[in-house]
């Protein structure tokens, strides 16, 4: 799958600056550099013989683009989209139906595409039997982008990877750091409705957003407010989820939580209501691990989560507050329980964090962008302590 989404409007220029810079950064010896041309370019050529075609070719295959003149052109396409300009969106898809599967993993191109039914339309007929290669629903997985997912299995578009792995798109909605729930909801449900069977678990019910499940869960089982989740519960092996717990992106750990740690976690605001509502204790702990560590509460995953990072990330303007940690607080919160945890969010070896409140977890975090300033200054308001 591509490394890189195109940005909502793709600029040439800066393509250009991104090769020129990928190209500086391997003659100074960036690993970062090294990397990105030991896994897109088949020759890997070194720093010495490296040119600047090199880096362009390692551009594009980031993008998803099987060469630097197909993006080139992926990007002409995009802007002619963006000018309604059916014409030229039809002459130069012509050239090349096979680069419609990058501008269907631009959010810019599939926004466009949705607004501007006529070219959707030309598109596909100009696409004719040419269906998005394999693996391209990939794309589509790792933001939740549940408007081009449709799109691509509309063109015939295979549920799989680049291997033929029908299970590699499932674990990837399911693991992604993108916390968009609606979008995730989305894409669930239109894998379920392309013949994939999702587990009938509690877990499985968050993660497709779907309060009438949990409802049924409930009624059969009165100790789901109070249960705690394995990993492999909350991501099935049998989807293709890893057994690794680095791999599967979430903030406070999630292995041997509860549901409401795992709403709060994925952003799942109504789900997370419907919990409290319903009877859910709002400090009930996460279980303990052989080692001592685990036993907090859902506050602490609402002080280390990818909820906020994406919320701070792409929201404009910046959000200012933090509705998860708000219901918790309003929900009656112990702002100073302890715990210890153990993370080993992006580093290799596992960090560990003994005996903190939530705000001291948020205070001693590594991944500083992962860590909700306005959770925090919450839970200063409501008399909480490091």
């Amino acid at each position: 799958m591509p490394e890189r989404r195109l940005p909502d409007r793709p600029n040439l220029d800066q393509l250009k600056h991104q090769a020129r810079d990928l190209l500086r950064d391997l003659r100074r010896g960036e690993p970062s550099a090294s990397a990105a041309f030991q896994k897109h370019h088949p020759e890997r050529p070194d720093a010495r013989t490296a040119k600047l075609a090199d880096a362009q070719f390692v551009v594009a295959r980031s993008y998803g683009a099987p060469t630097w003149p197909k993006l080139v052109l992926a990007c002409h396409i995009i802007d002619a989209i963006g000018r309604d300009d059916g014409e030229t969106v039809r002459k130069l898809a012509l050239k090349e139906p096979a680069v419609l599967h990058i501008i269907l993993a631009s959010p810019r191109g599939q926004t466009l595409l949705q607004s501007r039914v006529a070219i959707r339309q030309l598109l596909q007929s100009v696409a004719g039997h040419v269906r998005p290669p394999r693996g391209a629903v990939m794309g589509m997985a790792e933001p939740l982008n549940a408007r081009g997912l449709a799109y691509l299995l509309e063109m015939g578009a295979e549920i799989c990877d680049d291997t033929g792995d029908w299970r590699a798109p499932i674990a990837l909605i399911l693991e992604t750091y993108s916390r968009h729930p609606a979008g995730k909801h989305e894409c669930l449900e239109l894998m379920a409705s392309h013949g994939i069977e999702l587990p009938d678990t509690p877990p499985m019910a968050v993660h497709r957003g779907r309060i009438d499940l949990l409802a049924e869960h409930l009624a059969r089982d009165v100790t789901l407010l109070t249960r705690t989740f394995s990993h492999q519960e909350i991501y099935p092996p049998a989807l293709g989820c890893h057994a690794d717990e680095r791999l599967a992106f979430h903030g406070t750990p999630l292995g041997g939580a509860t549901l409401l740690h795992f709403a709060v976690d994925y952003g799942e605001l109504e789900i997370a209501r419907w919990l409290l509502e319903s009877g859910m204790g709002v400090d009930t702990r996460a279980s303990l691990n052989a080692e001592g560590f685990g036993g907090h509460t859902a506050l602490f995953s609402s002080v280390v989560s990818y909820a906020w990072y994406v919320r701070s990330k792409y929201a404009f303007p910046k959000p200012s507050d933090d509705p998860l940690a708000q219901l918790l607080l309003e929900a009656g919160a112990d702002p100073n329980l302890r715990a210890s945890l153990r993370s080993s969010v992006h580093v290799d070896t596992a960090r560990e964090y003994k005996n903190v409140t939530p705000l001291s977890w948020g205070d001693r975090f590594h991944a500083r962008e992962l860590v909700s300033l306005p959770a925090m200054r919450m839970i200063v308001e409501h008399g909480g302590t490091p």
